[in-house]
Formats: structure tokens, sequence, C-alpha cells
């Protein structure tokens, strides 16, 4: 690298730092939030078990982080060992996810539209 690039750039020091795969998932709001959180467990051991790079430690982490008015959003995380795994265990995760939530009944939450951040359209006058 040119010496150029340090001076100009911000430079992180990931030494030691921690790689994860991480997906949020969505969910209808009214769901039992103790099942979502058993079948996204699930979900982690399924692609733990045939997926190389995906650390030991520290254990994957599943919480309940956020409730809105028609959702509640769970955020799974995983360690992983280099920035390509990471795609490819959130994608795998993300499969996994929904063949589960498919086979138990589980419904992922609509999108969200808030059409106060859009003013009133002009068509309508003329």
């Amino acid at each position: 690298m040119p010496n150029q690039y340090f001076i100009e750039q911000i430079i992180k020091n990931r030494t030691n730092a921690e790689m994860m795969a991480q997906v949020t998932v969505s969910v209808e709001y009214g769901s039992d939030t103790n099942q979502v959180n058993q079948l996204l467990h699930e979900a982690v051991e399924k692609i733990r078990k045939n997926t190389k790079g995906i650390l030991p430690v520290p254990a994957p982490d599943i919480r309940f982080v956020n409730l809105r008015s028609k959702a509640m959003d769970f955020l799974v995380e995983i360690p992983v060992s280099t920035f390509e795994l990471k795609e490819q265990v959130e994608s795998q995760l993300r499969h996994a996810i929904i063949q589960i939530f498919l086979e138990n009944s589980i419904q992922l939450a609509s999108y969200e539209f808030d059409s106060s951040f859009f003013p009133p359209s002009n068509s309508s006058k003329r």
C-alpha cells in the first residue's frame, strides 16, 4: 500500500476482531417469541453441522432486538473465519430459517410502508 493511503484514510485495526455472519429476521407481531427463538437455534445448528469455518467460540447469539407495531425483530450472529464465509453463512442461514418457519407456520412480517415520508401526489390536480 502506498504511504499516501495511510495518511489520507481511516485504518481500522482488525487484529483479534471477530467476524460475524449476521441475519435479522422480522416475524409477525403475535408470533410465539419462544418458539421463534427455538426455531432460529435449530436453523443455526443445521448449518453449523454442514459448514466448515464457523468458529466454535464465541457461541452463536440469538437476540430479540426490536418490537415494532406489526413486527418483532430477531438478530442471529454466528462467528466465522473469513469474509467470504460470512456471506455464504448468511445466505445458508436465510434458506434454513425460511424452511423451518414454513414447516412451523411462522409468518415473516410484511414490509411496513410509511407514507408520511412522501408528500401527497399532485396527479389528482389538473
